[in-house]
């Protein structure tokens, strides 16, 4: 049985202590951190909130822009990079998610070139610190700040060059929902998978994000579920639930329908949640930085 997790883009409203302290009381045993978030409190002090409240970290948002589209140099994201194995390795994260970044005006045989390079340097380092890294593998979204990949071939060549244990993928149904291609080669990705992210959205193009609480959608969760499990997937499913399509929602309705999604829609894939309670912490919400 694997963990349900929620992924602190969710709630970006929410500070690192009130996330910590509502996804617990929402029934939910584990979390996807965001480093901003973690800066914000504190690292040490967010460091030693996670060990005290005894929840697992699923994943560690995030490093990469290597290809500068975030301002940043190569050096500077590889050096970023580093820092954010270290943290998860003090998290005890199952995997760091890694965005190679945009194309930012480089050729695409230049900017693989610079996300082999980090890799070569990065992967011995978080190897060192027993940290999986996992590629964010994103089709279709060709204008997507995040990574100028978005071919299974071109993910595959990255994968192939370093071991399995050491290099991994995150397969976000929200990018991957409708992508056939992936769901016919799942047979040669289950090794490298690290983390599914849960989240529903229509199946028409969108220029921005546009993800909608689970069920809502046309994404076959249960398809993709049934196909992982059928293939022996036991990694954690973290909710990442954020954009236009959540607007408005309050996080409370938005995270508890979503689990009610999971735990009555998908009974056998997952852990039972903990029993929810009403004694929810006092609701103090903190504007923070959300820029990357």
């Amino acid at each position: 049985m694997r963990q349900i997790s929620v992924s602190e883009f969710t709630t970006y409203r929410w500070s690192f202590e009130e996330d910590l302290l509502r996804y617990q009381a929402l029934g939910c045993n584990s979390i996807g951190v965001w480093r901003r978030k973690i800066e914000d409190y504190g690292q040490q002090d967010a460091i030693d909130l996670v060990h005290e409240s005894k929840m697992d970290v699923s994943s560690v948002h995030w490093a990469g822009g290597f290809t500068g589209s975030d301002g940043r140099s190569y050096v500077e994201g590889v050096d970023d990079a580093v820092e954010a194995i270290e943290l998860a390795s003090q998290l005890n994260a199952g995997c760091l998610i890694l965005h190679p970044g945009g194309r930012n005006g480089h050729t695409n045989s230049h900017a693989m070139r610079l996300i082999e390079s980090a890799l070569t340097t990065l992967v011995p380092v978080a190897q060192d610190y027993g940290v999986k890294l996992a590629l964010e593998f994103i089709p279709g979204f060709t204008q997507s700040p995040w990574t100028f990949i978005h071919s299974f071939k071109q993910t595959w060549q990255l994968l192939e060059m370093f071991p399995a244990e050491h290099l991994g993928l995150v397969l976000d149904l929200y990018h991957v929902g409708f992508n056939e291609p992936t769901m016919q080669r799942m047979d040669e990705l289950i090794d490298r998978i690290a983390l599914v992210q849960l989240s529903d959205r229509e199946n028409i193009g969108l220029d921005e994000e546009f993800r909608l609480p689970l069920g809502e959608g046309s994404v076959n969760l249960t398809a993709w579920l049934d196909q992982l499990d059928s293939l022996g997937y036991q990694g954690p499913l973290e909710l990442e639930l954020h954009g236009l399509g959540t607007e408005g929602i309050d996080y409370f309705e938005l995270l508890d329908s979503s689990l009610d999604f999971v735990q009555n829609e998908l009974p056998v894939r997952v852990t039972p949640v903990k029993e929810k309670t009403n004694a929810l912490p006092a609701r103090q919400p903190q504007q923070i930085n959300t820029g990357e």
